[in-house]
């Protein structure tokens, strides 16, 4: 089955940019992976202190046309 991935261009300060490319690097890991598993951490870690964010069909892709 394939994966769907959502889009989002991610504007940032130029040493944040920078920090993150040295980290991806000493994990051996693209840029793009390093920010998507920074992310999924931080959610995780959100939820532990906040309980779950549930999710409906429409949040996870958006409403149907009418």
């Amino acid at each position: 089955m394939a994966v769907i991935r959502g889009l989002f261009t991610l504007r940032i300060d130029i040493r944040t940019h920078a920090k993150i490319r040295k980290i991806a690097g000493m994990e051996r890991r693209s840029m793009t992976n390093i920010i998507e598993l920074m992310l999924t951490r931080e959610i995780e870690q959100y939820e532990l202190e906040h309980g779950e964010i549930r999710l409906t069909d429409d949040d996870i892709y958006g409403k149907p046309d009418e």
